[in-house]
């Protein structure tokens, strides 16, 4: 699902756009996309401001996995 993710949101061009239920862990014993959402975001989309606010942290996994909302932006985000 990640390609035609990005394809859509590189497509669409929006000024911002604000995503819910994403994953963002540091840890680089996780390698799935789906464990590193914002970060891989945040690298392949041309946005130059970017915000990730945690709700919460998974453990299932036997890791710590914050899962948040992410905004990108191409205008200074006020936090």
């Amino acid at each position: 699902l990640w390609e035609p993710l990005l394809d859509f949101l590189k497509t669409q061009d929006a000024d911002i756009v604000a995503l819910q239920e994403v994953y963002h862990t540091q840890n680089p014993e996780l390698t799935e996309n789906q464990h590193r959402a914002f970060t891989l975001l945040s690298d392949e989309l041309d946005y130059p401001h970017a915000h990730f606010a945690p709700a919460f942290a998974e453990t299932n996994i036997g890791h710590q996995i914050d899962q948040g909302a992410a905004i990108f932006s191409k205008f200074p985000l006020k936090l």
